[in-house]
């Protein structure tokens, strides 16, 4: 959905938007208007409904912006819930103005769907707590203007809170000034927006605060230009990760979307909660417009020793001095106060405390920062003298979380990798058998009353799943003190054998693994089409696949082809071994798994920098968009003791690998550059190229799938191989889209055509050898792709149609003359009764069935359910419309825009 400017809304959108606000006032349920309201004043419901002490907004806190840009998002899905066809529009108020906008000063509206008037719903709105309605009072302020008389006074204070370059800085300035329209509009009354208690009840409140959230937004944007924190608040951890009441209430909150982001880490990301604005300006200003005048705009009386400790298990006790600083003043001091923050490293304090800097995260950490401040005579002054300490965290930029190629490692850097993983596999709580047993069995996750491995195959959060896992593993060997990341073992490039890391046997827990529940080894099975290229092709399988990925810019199109090209890795190296990779249940207790799956995390990062330099969503996704926003499981349980991926537990979430603190040593490929590696893809993309395109499903077994293209002679040739990866406790799944398979040199070696007459032949075997109905998966469907060819220009013919005449209007729009013209002429067209009559058309698409033509056994002509449905469907149209103007109709066939909202059908329908 898209915000937009009130002053640009249509006159259609705000009907549409009036009407959905009065049903949305008439609703009594959990997501009527009372109930909505109420999450911000009265009736109180905080800390619970049970024992209801306060109210729940939150305000004069860093998660201010948050706790308010869920509470507008949760009315924008209420009022699309009953028929809104616009998102909630912002008011700008830092433009000049002498009035309130007209949405919230009429007094009646004509609902052209329920053809009746109504008061006006903007107007006012109704308090059931006190059987009342809300007014306004508006403030001789509020129409001043700015010294430059371009607008309203509040515009410079938005300008400061965009100035500022910390979240915590930004949000004071952005709330107070935030503050200045609720007493501005709300003036003295009580039941107004100018009262916390009743401020969210008159419904100016949300079209006030999407323009609040967009002023967020644009400080986003700004901090982006800035190279500087935007979607996260470093200065105030402590306050990212608690839930945010009532939207994390099940009782209160029926909203799955709201309730899942109810965390204010979540809630950085706007556009993956499914919104976003027209336009990032303010005040008629745009971003550079913005950051020029940001330009151009750009103390305690007293000596003072500050000394501030650690203290674990409550003030007073057990703390530990974690630094000392002096301020220099006396009575005669100049004013002073500076503009950031004064930074203290704690770190090694905190490890003298037993204390991980992690655990700066945990809100329940026994332990806390206690300051005190004392003059030069050894007078204790009060603590406020200065402002309470936030603790940041800033994660470490290099060293223990680079993840360097599994080929580039030093002796150093293995053993310190073969002694961590060892660690980690003989430690107690989060130790090896528990991580792998995340992903297969014995089933930790449940589905539809099943137990099923927890690990996301067939599914667009499948990269972001296993990023968490190998993060996951990745930080526990830190904790047992890896000194290097998680190495990556790019199998695109050509190799004859596994990497010596796995194969070595002298003391490598790198070797294999067990699952001790069972008392099993892990082994391997490698096939030879691991080390050898089974289309024996110039350039390896493995890079061909991923170079196919690559050039996709649809994440999930590119995850596809990059997950089914990763099944193969698996199915390979595995092979018939009953404990190993190629199984999904104990894929993970094999090392290596984990090597396998940095590289695939890796060739995702890739991805991500290809779009980034294409100028295409990279950090988030425009399709299956539900199933991301969902939480990642186990992830998001409580005994996940690394709250940093607990917290970040969404699909979603998982694009911004940056926040999980971790890097590779580069991003190229095959020696090539993001910029070099486009280039290639480019090349390729003016190739004339053949697909077998597949719509694969679980089939709850690993398998490999290999497939000949045969031609009418029945002569076959080897065309591809691909593998699935399942089994028993899979989770169920279906792609929704197709997996390609280029098979363009097959067809001009056997010299055949798209269109020649040939046929797929498919083999399934289960990595158990045993064969399996090739009908398990769909037969494939064939594309031809043309080259993007270069210098060919394309000049529209400027020769009219027979039917230039004609145009199509939408049936809203359509005048009294073309209404008449159009009903005239089906009129007498329905009284034709030959062969191009209306009963005549109309049997062409069902009955009584013609088709095939001198066949004895007829059906219905029309196509359904096959690629050339657009075509017969436009033919028909036309055939019905030529035979309308024969009849003497002016106008085309109208068309019903089905997708906007409507509370009947159309009048030429009905009347």
């Amino acid at each position: 959905m898209v915000r937009k400017d009130l002053s640009r809304l249509s006159e259609r959108d705000i009907m549409s938007l009036k009407s959905a606000m009065h049903d949305l006032q008439d609703d009594e349920g959990k997501l009527g208007w009372q109930a909505l309201a109420s999450y911000h004043g009265v009736p109180a419901l905080c800390p619970s409904p049970e024992v209801a002490e306060f109210a729940c907004c939150i305000h004069g806190m860093p998660t201010f912006p948050h706790w308010h840009r869920l509470y507008t998002l949760a009315v924008g899905h209420a009022l699309k819930n009953h028929g809104s066809a616009v998102a909630v529009p912002y008011w700008d108020w830092t433009l000049p103005m002498d009035h309130l906008p007209e949405l919230f000063t009429e007094e009646t509206y004509y609902d052209a769907w329920k053809d009746e008037v109504f008061l006006n719903p903007f107007s006012r709105g109704y308090v059931k707590e006190v059987d009342g309605y809300t007014v306004r009072d508006p403030q001789p302020e509020l129409w001043k203007l700015s010294k430059d008389g371009q607008h309203s006074v509040l515009f410079d204070e938005v300008l400061l809170a965009l100035e500022q370059e910390d979240f915590c800085d930004f949000e004071v300035q952005f709330e107070v000034t935030h503050n200045a329209i609720h007493y501005l509009v709300g003036g003295h009354q009580t039941y107004a927006l100018s009262s916390l208690h009743y401020s969210s009840y008159d419904p100016i409140f949300f079209v006030h605060h999407s323009f609040v959230d967009k002023i967020w937004a644009v400080w986003q944007e700004l901090q982006k230009r800035r190279h500087k924190s935007h979607d996260r608040a470093d200065c105030a951890v402590n306050f990212m990760h608690e839930p945010m009441h009532p939207f994390d209430n099940t009782d209160l909150n029926p909203d799955p979307i709201i309730r899942a982001n109810a965390v204010p880490q979540k809630v950085f990301n706007y556009v993956g909660l499914g919104y976003k604005y027209d336009n990032l300006d303010i005040g008629g200003k745009s971003l550079d417009e913005l950051e020029d005048l940001i330009h151009e705009h750009q103390s305690i009386h007293t000596s003072a020793d500050v000394v501030f400790s650690i203290c674990k298990n409550g003030v007073g006790t057990n703390c530990t001095r974690a630094g000392a600083f002096f301020i220099l003043g006396g009575d005669k001091e100049m004013a002073w106060s500076f503009d950031r923050v004064y930074k203290y490293d704690i770190t090694d304090a905190l490890h003298d405390a037993h204390i991980a800097p992690e655990d700066v995260f945990d809100t329940h950490a026994p332990f806390q920062l206690v300051y005190e401040v004392h003059d030069v005579s050894g007078k204790r002054l009060p603590d406020n003298v200065i402002s309470a300490p936030t603790i940041i965290f800033e994660p470490a930029r290099a060293g223990r979380s680079i993840r360097k190629n599994i080929n580039d490692l030093t002796s150093a850097e293995i053993q310190s990798l073969k002694d961590s993983l060892q660690k980690v596999i003989d430690a107690p709580g989060m130790n090896y058998q528990r991580l792998a047993s995340w992903h297969g069995w014995p089933g930790l996750c449940e589905h539809n009353g099943r137990k099923v491995a927890c690990c996301h195959h067939g599914m667009a959060s499948f990269p972001g799943w296993h990023r968490l896992y190998v993060r996951m593993l990745e930080l526990v060997m830190t904790w047992q003190g890896a000194q290097i990341g998680l190495p990556y073992w790019d199998w695109t490039e050509s190799f004859t054998e596994l990497p010596a890391l796995v194969t070595d046997d002298d003391h490598n827990p790198f070797h294999s693994g067990v699952v001790e529940a069972l008392h099993e080894t892990t082994s391997r099975a490698p096939r030879p089409q691991l080390f050898k290229d089974p289309e024996l092709g110039e350039e390896s399988f493995f890079y061909r696949q991923i170079l196919l990925a690559f050039e996709q810019r649809d994440f999930c199109d590119f995850e596809v082809q990059f997950e089914v090209t990763h099944n193969a890795i698996h199915s390979w190296i595995g092979g018939s071994s009953p404990y190993g990779m190629s199984t999904l249940e104990y894929s993970a207790y094999d090392p290596i798994f984990f090597l396998h799956h940095a590289n695939v995390d890796r060739q995702f990062a890739i991805w991500q920098a290809l779009q980034k330099y294409r100028g295409l969503d990279y950090n988030s996704a425009n399709c299956n968009i539900q199933e991301l926003l969902m939480p990642l499981e186990p992830f998001n349980w409580d005994v996940n003791p690394i709250i940093v991926v607990r917290d970040y537990a969404r699909g979603i979430d998982a694009f911004n690998y940056e926040q999980y603190s971790y890097q590779y040593d580069d991003l190229n490929f095959h020696g090539m550059t993001i910029a070099e590696l486009e280039e290639l893809l480019e090349e390729r993309r003016h190739e004339d190229r053949v697909f077998l395109n597949f719509m694969l499903h679980g089939i709850e077994t690993s398998a490999d799938v290999t497939f000949d293209l045969c031609d009418s002679h029945d002569r076959c040739n080897f065309a591809g191989t691909f593998a699935i990866l399942g089994g028993p406790l899979e989770m169920p799944w279906r792609f929704d889209r197709l997996f390609k398979y280029d098979v363009t040199k097959v067809f001009q070696q056997m010299h055949l055509r798209p269109d020649s007459d040939y046929h797929v032949q498919i083999h399934i075997r289960s990595v158990n050898g045993t064969e399996l109905d090739p009908h398990l998966i769909e037969a494939p469907s064939v594309s031809f792709v043309p080259g993007i060819k270069d210098g060919r220009v394309h000049y529209d013919d400027p020769r009219p149609t027979d039917f230039g005449d004609l145009v199509r209007s939408e049936v809203s729009s359509l005048t009294l003359e073309e209404v008449n013209s159009l009903t005239n002429a089906l009129y007498k067209l329905q009284n034709d009764h030959g062969p191009n009559g209306f009963e005549a058309i109309a049997s062409f698409h069902g009955a009584p069935g013609l088709c095939p033509e001198k066949a004895a056994n007829k059906y219905s002509c029309c196509q359904h359910g096959m690629p050339v449905f657009p075509h017969w469907h436009r033919l028909l149209t036309v055939q019905f419309e030529r035979a309308l103007k024969e009849k003497g109709s002016v106008v085309g066939i109208p068309y019903w825009d089905w997708t906007r909202p409507a509370k009947g059908l159309p009048q030429l329908f009905t009347e």
